[in-house]
């Protein structure tokens, strides 16, 4: 290959406008172009291994075109967990604290000895003594379904800050008062694992608690259904008796 120093001065083939020239001015290639089309060509994605043409150098290679505008590419930069995801997940969690401060035992004693009585005019809420902690457990309940919304939408500003470009919205976490968080916390996951490739962790660890409360549903509930045929029911019978 001939060294750029011994090559003369002069128009040279342009391989970037087909049929034109670029002057070469013996030490580098300069922008005078004459012939050749002004647009429309292929810029070069990389050297070629030779020179296109024997007695000058290579022309110099150009980096390939950016991506389309419409093209989102992923930005594995951008971190995806935030404190207020974790709190959508476990909030929940608080509202069971309170079940093992309520009396279950004395609550279905006097319901069942009610429905003995009066089968007809029993109700779950008949046991006044236990009205005002049920109202109050369900009311509880709201409050945490309530701040779950309000975690999710500092969540969903986080992410905006971050450099998401369209986060899933926070109003998806209504659906808290109706079915579960879930439906933000999933959504969350999948539209941030296609964003920056990551962003899934909370949605496994939402799967995990969820089959862990399952399991502690099924234990309680058979810990109650015990409870009313080895204790309730002998103690119905006995009660019948003596009225």
């Amino acid at each position: 290959m001939t060294s750029p120093s011994s090559t003369p001065p002069g128009w040279y083939p342009d391989t970037e406008r087909p049929g034109g020239e670029r002057w070469w001015n013996g030490l580098a290639w300069t922008d005078d172009r004459r012939g050749g089309a002004a647009s429309g060509f292929a810029a070069p994605t990389a050297p070629a291994a030779t020179p296109a043409y024997p007695g000058y150098p290579a022309y110099p290679a150009y980096p390939s075109a950016p991506a389309a505008s419409g093209e989102q590419v992923a930005r594995r930069d951008i971190p995806t967990g935030t404190v207020w995801i974790w709190l959508v997940i476990f909030a929940p969690v608080v509202t069971v604290l309170p079940l093992f401060f309520f009396d279950w035992e004395g609550y279905l004693r006097d319901v069942i000895v009610q429905a003995a009585q009066d089968p007809q005019g029993v109700s779950p809420f008949a046991a006044t003594p236990f009205e005002a902690g049920l109202l109050g457990f369900s009311v509880f309940q709201y409050v945490v379904a309530g701040l779950q919304v309000l975690f999710a939408w500092l969540d969903w500003r986080a992410l905006k800050a971050r450099g998401i470009v369209k986060p899933f919205h926070w109003a998806w976490s209504f659906f808290t008062f109706v079915v579960s968080n879930g439906v933000y916390v999933i959504g969350r996951g999948i539209v941030l694992r296609r964003q920056t490739g990551s962003g899934l962790g909370p949605v496994w660890a939402w799967i995990a608690l969820t089959v862990a409360s399952v399991i502690a549903g099924v234990v309680f509930a058979a810990y109650l259904m015990n409870f009313v045929f080895t204790v309730m029911v002998p103690y119905i019978e006995q009660y019948s008796t003596t009225l």
